[in-house]
């Protein structure tokens, strides 16, 4: 019996697969907002449904807060693996003020921050390091 050859259906595939992935290197870089220098800048504010599905990538706190404040209760916004908002959790909805949100946002990011600085202070001092006092 002859044997069937398939290089027709392997180099289509592997063509469709390049296109795919052409078309999605292509929509990726052009979604993302431009910096002065002509670099794309860091999307670092994640969007989440109260389920936990992603469903936006922001650069910014107070466009993740027009977002959330859309949707409404249970959705979250959350930076560096934190959750910093809570839709309907919060004493103030993120549709009155989306400054509110960008403060809070801000000051949560901050507090966080502040509390890895003093963590490896204390683990320098421990190893006998001495560490000037800002």
């Amino acid at each position: 019996m002859p044997r069937k050859t398939t290089t027709t259906k392997t180099a289509d595939a592997k063509a469709t697969t390049a296109a795919v992935k052409a078309m999605t290197a292509t929509e990726g870089k052009a979604s993302k907002p431009k910096a002065k220098n002509g670099t794309t800048t860091p999307l670092p504010f994640k969007v989440r449904t109260e389920g936990g599905e992603l469903i936006a990538k922001v650069s910014d706190p107070i466009t993740a807060a027009m977002i959330v404040g859309g949707f409404g209760n249970g959705f979250t916004i959350e930076s560096r693996g934190r959750t910093l908002w809570t839709e309907g959790a919060e004493t103030q909805p993120a549709s009155e003020s989306y400054d509110n949100v960008n403060e809070v946002v801000k000051s949560r990011l901050k507090a966080a921050d502040d509390k890895k600085v003093q963590a490896a202070i204390n683990r320098l001092a421990k190893l006998g390091y001495q560490v000037a006092k800002q």
